[in-house]
């Protein structure tokens, strides 16, 4: 809802949520189905590359579906993240027109990174109209979330563990800056897999 949705009221969709999309046989089997795309790390995006480049316009709804992500604890928390940070800047953005490219930017890195700068100014600067703009910020966060998980998630995260939310938030820029500088290695269902400049990856060591 936060990412695929959003962006559409500036822009005609340029990709496909991979866990779920509606395609017909016939149109898959004219953009050439899935092959060659084995060794492509984001079918998805891939897919919907091969339909626009055969003329054909991607429709974003805002149907919800189930999709479930258990995180077993800290370091597949960590892993995960990387995998999600690597996913969009190798396979997405190195294909996108400038405009189409400025546009994730401006509704996803950008407020992604804010909270860095709120807490930084906040550091140098300590005084009650920064604790205040903080305040406000963090609140704000809380309630959008708890508004979403009420409304769209179903409780998924328990009211006991909500107060997480503005401490992940303000973690969450420096995973960011640290997926762009670590190597771009990431754990797929059990696969370490190197990935490539513009999408593609090999496995350096496969599930046992």
């Amino acid at each position: 809802l936060l990412t695929y949705v959003p962006y559409t009221t500036l822009s005609e969709p340029f990709t496909i949520n991979g866990m779920f999309y509606a395609l017909r046989r016939d149109v898959l089997a004219q953009i050439g189905g899935f092959s060659g795309l084995e060794s492509i790390l984001a079918d998805d995006f891939a897919v919907a590359m091969r339909l626009r480049e055969h003329g054909y316009r991607l429709v974003q709804t805002p149907l919800r579906h189930a999709i479930s992500t258990f995180v077993s604890g800290p370091q597949h928390y960590l892993s995960l993240l990387q995998r999600w940070f690597i996913f969009p800047r190798e396979s997405l953005m190195r294909h996108l027109s400038l405009r189409e490219q400025a546009i994730l930017y401006g509704l996803g890195a950008l407020p992604a990174l804010f909270p860095l700068a709120i807490i930084t100014r906040l550091a140098l600067k300590r005084t009650p109209a920064t604790l205040g703009y903080t305040a406000i910020y963090f609140g704000h966060s809380l309630l959008t979330f708890q508004q979403i998980n009420r409304r769209y998630l179903s409780q998924a995260t328990p009211m006991r563990y909500v107060w997480l939310v503005p401490l992940v938030e303000a973690l969450f820029p420096l995973q960011l800056l640290a997926a762009l500088i670590s190597p771009q290695r990431i754990v797929w269902r059990g696969h370490v897999m190197q990935v490539e400049r513009g999408g593609k990856f090999h496995f350096v060591r496969r599930r046992q």
